[in-house]
């Protein structure tokens, strides 16, 4: 039996009616009985309807609900936010509510079911090739990457190399390089070897009149292209490893030089002389008073002019191993030790030849040990020194030790050969002594200018 209830409508009685009769005829519809009234009349919102909302996340995520309820009334509305999990994506709902917006109402009819789909990003490799020699670093790294990573891949060239350019799932050489990986990837890096020389010329020693030749081999990305130089001049026509001099004159007596160049970049050698040793003139030339021109002819020997004007000042003492005239007949030029290091060693059986030049401020300082201290401007070990028209000045040897010996203020001539012509000397000086010209018991000085011994 359902629920009964009466309703009264009072607005129908007639309106002559008094107050008194309305009130007696309300009283006398009352006095039935309330429970049996409400049996005879049906009602249809009588008690309150809800219902459920289930929610279900299928995959890696989370859903949440606004506002949070066990049960909602009829004709509500419901919010649903899903949320995917890191290296997971929303794809969409289905049930009660669909589309793929991670945010979407709910209407609630009745008791409903919604689900809210999460996939993984795919991972995709990435995979590294090399052309030349040179390395790849990729940052994160790993070589797998979820789907959209922006990977960050730099080249490193090996030494002697360049990095040229990527090809595969990149172009151009931005390097760093910036690369979204949304599928399988093949990144391959290109490198170009700049030219090096596994072989540099040599320098050759020859007469007047022979065939000689300068050689080299050199690696690097092809192709190459080869120079020679004659005293920093290019020779034309002449651009293979190999430079071939016959029937030489004295004018090609200088020094040679090659350049190898690819598409990349360039290598130069060191310059190597070609001496000839029966010619009627200078074969090597100074051009600039510097110490590095001086040492290199110095090192090719021969007649070496020397074709500048001012000081060459010293920082290491050169040394003479072979056959070297220095010529400064046409110049006024000095070789200075700055009274720090000594000018010449002349190695046994070597000749040094010297015209019309400066040699000033030679020092050889001893300030430990027992040894004397021997030769400012020149120490002659069983060579040969020729001296023509030179002046050899404030030149020292100094033992600053007790009872040290300084011997031969200028030159010192250990069992060799000393030949001096119309040349001074001026202000040389030997010492011996503790203290620096302090007296030392037992310090000595002996040739201020010249000692010889065995000589």
């Amino acid at each position: 039996m359902g629920n009964l209830v009466f309703v009264t409508n009072l607005g129908v009685w007639p309106p002559a009616y008094s107050a008194k009769r309305n009130l007696m005829t309300l009283k006398s519809c009352l006095c039935l009985p309330l429970l049996a009234l409400l049996w005879l009349v049906p009602s249809s919102n009588a008690g309150a309807t809800s219902y459920t909302l289930t929610v279900i996340a299928q995959g890696s995520g989370t859903i949440s609900t606004n506002p949070v309820f066990a049960t909602y009334p009829a004709n509500a509305t419901v919010s649903l936010t899903a949320t995917p999990s890191i290296g997971w994506y929303f794809a969409g709902w289905s049930g009660a509510a669909s589309g793929t917006t991670n945010q979407v109402n709910v209407f609630i009819s009745g008791n409903l079911t919604v689900t809210g789909l999460f996939l993984a990003f795919p991972i995709y490799p990435v995979t590294l090739a090399t052309n030349g020699s040179g390395a790849i670093d990729l940052s994160p790294s790993g070589g797998s990457y979820t789907s959209n990573t922006v990977v960050t891949a730099t080249a490193t060239p090996a030494a002697g190399w360049v990095f040229t350019g990527w090809s595969g799932a990149a172009s151009g050489n931005a390097n760093p390089l910036s690369l979204t990986v949304d599928a399988s990837e093949s990144l391959t890096a290109n490198f170009a070897e700049l030219p090096a020389f596994t072989m540099s010329p040599q320098g050759v020693t020859n007469v007047v009149g022979s065939t000689v030749s300068f050689s080299t081999t050199a690696v690097g990305t092809a192709p190459l292209a080869y120079q020679w130089y004659f005293n920093t001049a290019p020779l034309a026509g002449d651009t293979s490893p190999t430079l071939t001099l016959t029937a030489t004159t004295a004018g090609e007596a200088g020094f040679y030089e090659v350049v190898v160049t690819n598409n990349f970049g360039s290598v130069t050698s060191a310059p190597v002389a070609l001496v000839l040793t029966n010619g009627s003139q200078s074969t090597n030339f100074v051009s600039v008073c510097n110490e590095a021109a001086l040492q290199s002819a110095i090192s090719a020997g021969g007649w070496i002019s020397i074709g500048c004007n001012g000081t060459i000042t010293l920082t290491n003492t050169l040394s003479i191993t072979n056959r070297v005239i220095l010529d400064g007949s046409h110049v006024a030029a000095m070789l200075s030790g700055n009274n720090s290091v000594r000018l010449f060693y002349v190695a046994q059986g070597a000749s040094l030849a010297i015209t019309n030049l400066t040699l000033a401020n030679g020092e050889c300082l001893v300030t430990s040990g027992a040894g004397p201290a021997d030769g400012g401007a020149i120490y002659n070990n069983g060579g040969t020194v020729t001296l023509t028209g030179c002046t050899l000045t404030n030149n020292s040897a100094i033992a600053d030790i007790i009872g040290g010996a300084g011997c031969g203020g200028a030159v010192f001539n250990n069992g060799g050969t000393v030949q001096i012509y119309g040349s001074e000397f001026l202000n040389n000086m030997v010492f011996g002594a503790y203290g620096h010209f302090q007296y030392s018991p037992g310090g000595a000085g002996f040739g201020g200018a010249l000692f010889n011994t065995n000589g």
